[in-house]
């Protein structure tokens, strides 16, 4: 039988950088427990949810659960979870990026000429990407919607990724690797 409860996945989330993580949003401390539970320190970490499961077996051969559920236990998020998914944007893996020069050719951000992939039915580019080409955390996207931006130095077309999952979902953490290349100083704040 498979798991029945997500838990808590890691203890620095904002650190991970996993393809897929499950996290459950509120997890709680069990109600009969051992001695080492607490020895253990084990309700910093909570690995599931309490319930109370109705077992019945009507002709004695097929046995049969469920759960009993209270509304207002669904309403303050009961069983509520979380998925993090990764999406990698290469921009080696692009077209026109160079494998044999030093310098790159690809940069993320936004050229002086056309945005390539831009649609008129889909958002606002600019809603969800920023001037650095890379999305504004908290950004909400619908399948299909644009996730970052490159450009293209030798022709200036800003090319457009666009994210792939079928889900909705909301921009909660972007990082950049690979070799730095500092932005003009306009896009700079210096406090």
């Amino acid at each position: 039988m498979g798991k029945q409860s997500m838990g808590t996945p890691a203890t620095a989330l904002q650190h991970r950088t996993d393809n897929k993580l499950y996290r459950l949003q509120s997890g709680q401390t069990p109600i009969v427990r051992p001695d080492l539970h607490n020895l253990y320190g084990m309700d910093h970490y909570p690995n599931g949810t309490n319930a109370v499961v109705a077992v019945i077996s009507y002709t004695g051969y097929d046995m049969e659960d469920a759960m009993i559920l209270n509304k207002s236990a669904h309403e303050r998020g009961f069983g509520y979870g979380t998925v993090y998914k990764s999406q990698i944007v290469d921009l080696k893996d692009m077209k026109g990026s160079s494998r044999s020069s030093s310098a790159p050719k690809l940069h993320f951000g936004f050229g002086t000429g056309r945005i390539s992939g831009q649609t008129k039915e889909g958002p606002d580019v600019r809603e969800i990407i920023g001037n650095d080409g890379l999305p504004t955390v908290g950004a909400r996207l619908n399948p299909g919607d644009p996730i970052c931006a490159h450009v293209d130095d030798t022709t200036g077309i800003t090319h457009i990724t666009k994210y792939k999952g079928d889900e909705v979902a909301y921009v909660e953490h972007v990082r950049l690797l690979g070799k730095f290349i500092p932005l003009p100083l306009r896009y700079c704040s210096l406090n």
